[in-house]
Order: structure tokens, then sequence, then C-alpha cells
């Protein structure tokens, strides 16, 4: 969806918003410093209450700090006009990431702003320039925003189509009036010639040829009627055609506090090569969101993440498991099975080898249906005078 921007562009100060309270900030001391598949967030006593973030399945986290930071956050607001056969306008109220990560309706209502803070001054060009960069992400959110403007007309829409039908329906059927008459009629004097004493002279020919002239007539008219119906509906179509207009109207700097915390993860349970991973986690207190747990191979967020031997964070889509469940990515799976294409550790490694000296790494999991498939086969092999060796890592 295009979005035509227009304006000079949107005026320029800073907020901070307060703190949270003194028994909030205590909490920070009471967080258990050991966890499992989990973040340390678990009683939090006061609200606002911190989201439990995403699973980090078969990891152990340790909490090296907990703080509370200001960060910013660009805040921007557009006026956005809906046109249709109405007029309808909207505030679109956007807080993004000062690091471009994340770009989002603001949750902070547009009368509840906290005072402008001072030395706000000379900032004007930069936010500008940041909140030209947000507009790439304006469609989609004018897409959630625009979702009951869209309803309405395309309601209104489809009843003025059915009220077209409807009046074309009405003039078909009275232009098809004349013609039915006269096949009425026609079908009386057919039935009066089966009567007893009626002569055998057939129909009389004017009325043939009156017919003929009422049907030509029937199908240009016809004709005329779905031209006109297709004209209305292009019009109509043309009428509640929806249009956006979104104008800058001011951008500000937004301190929202933040909590951090400082995490060293580590697969549980912990294999020989594998390190450790710190990461930092951001709750933000305005947004309700976390940054620094993305996945660190596509960059999306995901309800659960694994950690790697890398040590990376993986999505469930990034993360390719082994039979035994411990996860890899493509850089640093130890090897390949030749039949499933799935990575597998040294543990669960299985090898093959054929009649002429090949021989191929295959998992556990294929390790084991070949050693049924071959026990089956066995016998018919033996029988044949062939002899294929298979040998699998342990035995």
């Amino acid at each position: 969806m295009a979005v035509p921007v227009a304006g000079r562009g949107p005026g320029a100060c800073q907020f901070f918003l307060p703190p949270p309270s003194e028994d909030w900030l205590a909490a920070l001391d009471g967080l258990p410093r050991w966890t499992v598949g989990r973040l340390p967030l678990d009683p939090w006593p006061h609200p606002p209450y911190p989201p439990p973030g995403p699973r980090l399945a078969r990891i152990r986290l340790r909490l090296d700090e907990a703080r509370v930071e200001y960060r910013q956050n660009l805040l921007a607001a557009w006026r956005v006009l809906w046109r249709s056969d109405v007029v309808e306008e909207q505030r679109l109220l956007v807080l993004a990431d000062a690091e471009g990560h994340w770009v989002e309706p603001s949750r902070l209502p547009a009368g509840a702003l906290p005072s402008p803070a001072p030395g706000a001054r000379g900032q004007g060009y930069g936010l500008r320039q940041l909140a030209r960069g947000v507009e790439g992400s304006l469609p989609r959110w004018l897409e959630l925003l625009g979702g009951s403007f869209r309803d309405r007309v395309r309601r209104r829409r489809q009843r003025e189509e059915e009220r077209l039908h409807r009046y074309y329906q009405g003039l078909e059927a009275e232009a098809a009036e004349p013609v039915r008459a006269l096949l009425h009629q026609l079908q009386e004097l057919q039935a009066r010639r089966l009567l007893p004493g009626a002569g055998p002279a057939g129909l009389p020919q004017q009325a043939w040829d009156q017919l003929v002239h009422l049907r030509a007539e029937l199908a240009q008219t016809l004709a005329r009627l779905r031209r006109e119906r297709q004209l209305r509906l292009e019009e109509v179509a043309e009428r509640y055609r929806i249009g956006v207009e979104v104008q800058p109207l001011a951008a500000a700097l937004v301190w929202v506090p933040h909590l951090v915390l400082a995490l060293s993860l580590r697969a549980e349970p912990p294999g020989e090569r594998d390190d450790v991973l710190e990461v930092e986690a951001a709750w933000n207190l305005l947004q309700g969101r976390w940054t620094g747990l993305a996945c660190q191979g596509c960059g999306r967020e995901a309800g659960e993440l694994t950690l790697c031997r890398c040590p990376r964070l993986l999505c469930p889509a990034c993360a390719r498991p082994c039979t035994c469940s411990r996860p890899f990515c493509r850089e640093c799976a130890p090897g390949w099975c030749s039949w499933c294409d799935e990575p597998f550790c040294p543990a669960c490694a299985g090898q093959v080898t054929l009649p002429d000296g090949a021989q191929g790494s295959c998992c556990r999991a294929c390790s084991a249906a070949a050693e049924g498939l071959w026990a089956g086969l066995r016998p018919w092999v033996t029988s044949a005078g062939r002899s294929w060796a298979w040998a699998s890592s342990g035995r």
C-alpha cells in the first residue's frame, strides 16, 4: 500500500517517563541468581510485572546483574486521513527503538505525555531524519489501524451493489414482459387448435413476426442494460475506493526506563565444548516488550529459543536438533546424515560400509532403521553370495 506523506515535518521535543517505585527497584535484589529454561523473574512482588519472555529450552541462566537504566525511544505522531465516500481522520502514535530493532504503535495515550524536558533544542533535524526512517513501517500499521474503516466501506459498497443488481433485475424483467405476454397468447392459440371441432389452420404469421421482432428488441435492451449496469458498478467501485494520506505531526525523544538483565547462558546439560553466551536482555517498561532475546540466526522474535554450541540463540526454524535433542546450526553441526540430511553429534554418529568400500555417515535414527532393514534382508543377501558390513559407533 503506497502511503503519501505530506507536510514539512514534525516538531521536536523530548520527554522523561518517571521511574518505577522504590519497592519495585528494591525487588531487583531478590531475583534468583540461577534458573533453567526461563528468565529469573518469578516471583515479582510489585507492578508493573515483567512478562516471562521467551522459553529458553535446555538453557541454564546465571544472572550477573540486574539494573534499571533509561534508553531513548523515538515517539512519532502522524495524522491519517482515510478517503472514500466519506473522509475519516485518525491519529497514529508510533514508538520506535533508537537502534531500529522494532517499530510499533505506542501504548502511551496521547493525553498522558509528561511535560517536555529542557535541552531539546537543536534536535529537530535529527528527529525528523529518524521519523522519516520509521515511515517504511507505516503501511503495516496502517493496515491494522484502518481495518474498521475498510470494513464499513466494504459493507456500504456491498449494499450499493446489491441495490443496483435488484434495480437492473427489475428492468430486465420489465423489458421481457411483452415477450412473455405474447408467448402466453400463442400458447392459448395452440391449445385451442387441440379442441374438438377446431380448424386445421395454424398460428397467424403476424403473431410469429411480432414474436421475432420482440425478441430482437429484448436482446438489444438486455445488452444495453448490461452495459449500463457495468458502468454503474465501476462508478460505485471508484466512489468507494479507499485512499490514505499521512501527515507527520510531531516527533519526540522519549527516555524510557528499562529493566536490564545481564545474563550468562549455557546449555543444559553442559557438553565438553560448550561455550558461555553473555547477553543483555532489556524490558521496555512503556511498551512491555523484551529486546536482546531475538534469534541470532534470522533476527526474528520467537516464543522459544535454544542455545547452539557456537554459542548462539536460535529459534525453532533455525535450530536443527540431533536425535538426542541437542540443537545445532548449519555452521557448527559436527556431521550431517547422508540419508535424512539432519545433524548429529559425535555420540549419535553412525557409519555404514558398502561392498565397494564407500562409507557414509548417518544419525542414530537412520542407523537403527538400517539395522532393522538389514536384519530382514540378511537371509536374501547371504543366499545371493553377497555380504554387507554394518558398523555403528560405540558397538
